[in-house]
């Protein structure tokens, strides 16, 4: 298969046919698992968001493809538009290429990507000077990742990350986030609000 990535697939009922998926208990120890058919996990909208179901393994393949382009079926020039910055988040120094944060706010720059949904969380690094990355899954939905592979990077590459008080201060800009969202999906009414010199945030329908 491509990049030699055997065990991912598109399709959660096939997964799940074959027995060779880790249950993910969501919400708080003890609860429920969830599968690859349960929940929103099998529903029409949740495939072209997410929707891929592979091993650590497979994830570290296709970060090896990222960081090695010639030895694989992803060319160089692919991979530079995959990490060509194309918008500002609100980070400062970090930019979205297509499908990955690009942080050149640090040195070497990094790219990286984490996933949530139900029951499982995901999460990888890759810095593409020192041909380094950790890519890290869990199981559950309670236990985000991020920390333990930050934790793992920095045992083999050593980053510099640049003086905060030079970061841009852009709080003018806060009223235009102020107002009420909808998520239809799980968290409802959101309302964001001016605070004094900052913002809050009221999740109505969830009390």
């Amino acid at each position: 298969g491509l990049l030699s990535m055997e065990d991912s697939s598109m399709h959660g009922a096939l997964v799940e046919a074959t027995g060779r998926f880790a249950w993910g208990p969501s919400g708080a120890p003890g609860q429920a698992p969830i599968g690859p058919t349960d929940s929103y996990l099998a529903s029409e909208y949740y495939g072209p968001m997410g929707g891929a179901w592979l091993s650590a393994l497979d994830l570290a393949k296709f970060g090896r493809a990222l960081l090695s382009p010639s030895e694989g079926p992803l060319s160089s020039a692919e991979v530079a538009l995959m990490a060509a910055p194309r918008i500002r988040t609100g980070w400062p120094g970090q930019e979205y290429g297509f499908g990955m944060l690009i942080d050149s706010g640090v040195s070497p720059a990094m790219w990286s990507h984490s996933g949530s949904v139900a029951g499982y969380l995901s999460s990888y690094e890759l810095v593409p000077e020192a041909g380094f990355g950790v890519f890290f899954m869990v199981n559950a939905d309670w236990y985000f990742p991020t920390e333990a592979v930050a934790l793992a990077r920095d045992r083999f590459v050593h980053l510099q990350y640049p003086d905060p008080s030079t970061y841009e201060h852009r709080s003018s800009a806060w009223p235009e986030y102020v107002g009420t969202y909808e998520d239809p999906v799980a968290l409802g009414r959101v309302v964001v609000e001016a605070r004094g010199s900052g913002l809050g945030v009221r999740f109505v329908d969830l009390g």
